[in-house]
């Protein structure tokens, strides 16, 4: 027992954080050989994963930061869930909300196929095998067996991937016809699309009005223009106050920047009608 309570306490006091079951459960994920296929218990669901890393670093931002709980006055929010990758997301809404109708998309055939088994059962939950861009159609996508999987060329035309390993053909669709398709107004729409979301969120500017609370995350590549004053731009211009989380950054820029799979920055992008302000 003092051996197990040893152990509890390193590990909490690494972490800065109050270990429950599921928590644990999280650690050894995460301590898994990369790429590597498996199963854990979260929200009450076996969830199977594709890479434990990417798996874990979803789970503690959506679960223990909950990075994408909003305000809704009502249990049946309707979301949409662009590059949902194996439902982490979808499964923190459904045990979040009593029956939300959520729209989930996601491009990597063999992610999808998890994403399936992930939401099997599940109420209400729509599943499109799409990536998301600015002119639709088929496009060519990096398959990378993880979170991490992208457009091998962005919207902007720039090229995201020199090596184009694992390139597979895949169809996308535009963001202004998901809003559309929608019958009721958007109480949530999420962007972690690996580069193309600027421009996809300038072809559906005049469609976030429909829109209540949207979160992206912005990719910047270190040998690209970057385009962040642009994406704000657009947020300001629909009428969206934002929130910035870096993700990805340098302590020390002047001396050195850091890069991580080619990008210079990563910026998580919480923005909504609803936002207000409290005293520290």
């Amino acid at each position: 027992m003092f051996l197990i309570d040893y152990l509890y306490n390193a590990l909490r006091l690494r972490t800065g954080e109050s270990l429950s079951g599921e928590s644990l459960r999280m650690h050894r994920v995460l301590h898994r050989s990369r790429w590597t296929l498996g199963t854990v218990r979260v929200a009450g669901h076996e969830l199977t994963y594709v890479d434990g890393a990417s798996a874990y670093s979803a789970w503690h931002a959506i679960f223990l930061q909950k990075l994408y709980d909003f305000r809704c006055g009502h249990e049946s929010p309707v979301i949409i869930d662009c590059g949902a990758n194996i439902g982490i997301a979808v499964r923190y809404w459904l045990s979040r909300y009593e029956s939300p109708k959520i729209l989930a998309i996601e491009p990597d055939p063999a992610i999808f196929e998890t994403l399936k088994q992930n939401c099997d059962g599940a109420a209400n939950v729509t599943l499109l095998q799409s990536a998301v861009s600015k002119t639709g159609g088929p496009l060519s996508f990096c398959s990378t067996g993880d979170d991490a999987g992208h457009l091998l060329q962005n919207d902007a035309g720039q090229q995201t991937d020199q090596k184009q390993t694992n390139t597979i053909a895949i169809n996308s669709a535009q963001l202004s016809e998901l809003i559309e398709q929608s019958d009721s107004p958007i109480d949530f729409l999420k962007l972690d699309i690996e580069g193309a979301e600027t421009e996809v969120l300038k072809e559906a500017a005049s469609k976030l009005d429909k829109v209540r609370n949207l979160f992206v995350e912005y990719h910047g590549f270190a040998d690209q223009q970057q385009t962040l004053h642009e994406l704000l731009a657009v947020l300001s211009e629909a009428g969206f106050r934002y929130h910035l989380l870096p993700e990805l950054w340098s302590p020390s820029p002047y001396q050195q920047i850091k890069i991580d799979n080619g990008m210079d920055q990563r910026v998580n992008v919480c923005a909504s009608r609803d936002f207000n302000g409290s005293a520290i």
